[in-house]
């Protein structure tokens, strides 16, 4: 199992460090994921927390990753370019519904986490909360939202919608300002003693 596993990891940091269809496959593949589970900024220099308690089976780049975050790795950004950075600096859905998880018992969560990961391919737009809100702050209607973006007119709300509605709605208004027009912080690097750097 070890042997698989460090296997793994020499052929991820040879993928992602290759500039032909290899490396760009993986950019790729992982910046698919850096979508699905809300994240603002590069997933390669994400911190574990953000990752941990998502499972993506059919993204193995994603489910390497994850475990090398676990393991300590470092990731160095330097060769990081805008394309991995949304163009909404806010706090990201993945930090918010991490922190809504907290209230809720093992089945709500995994209920929450399928809805968010599973939504429809022209929501994945959204990972940030600012992209969420009106110009005066205030969360937008999932209908408004649609009419917004463009997106179809049919269908429910989705769970990972009400429960973001839910948690607001009981929010200091005050929280929910500073949450989203809070600045994100420069990356910090995560450096352990031993542990490979990667790029």
């Amino acid at each position: 199992m070890k042997i698989m596993r460090e296997h793994h990891f020499t052929e991820f940091v040879i993928r992602i460090n290759d500039n032909k269809w290899m490396g760009i496959t993986t950019h790729v593949r992982l910046a698919q994921a850096q979508q699905r589970i809300g994240l603002s900024s590069s997933i390669i220099i994400a911190e574990p927390n953000s990752l941990i308690n998502w499972d993506m089976d059919r993204n193995l780049n994603f489910s390497v990753l994850k475990e090398m975050k676990l393991q300590l790795y470092s990731f160095n950004a330097s060769r990081l370019n805008d394309t991995w950075m949304d163009t909404y600096q806010a706090t990201s859905l993945n930090q918010i519904f991490e922190d809504i998880v907290l209230s809720c018992d093992e089945k709500q969560s995994a209920k929450l986490r399928k809805s968010f990961l599973l939504r429809s391919q022209k929501t994945l737009i959204f990972t940030s909360l600012l992209q969420l809100l009106t110009p005066d702050n205030k969360l937008l209607s999932w209908p408004n939202l649609k009419l917004l973006h463009n997106l179809p007119a049919q269908g429910h709300v989705p769970i990972w919608f009400k429960s973001l509605e839910h948690s607001i709605f009981f929010s200091d208004q005050s929280t929910l300002i500073r949450i989203s027009v809070a600045p994100l912080l420069s990356p910090i690097m995560l450096n352990v003693n031993d542990s490979p750097n990667l790029y």
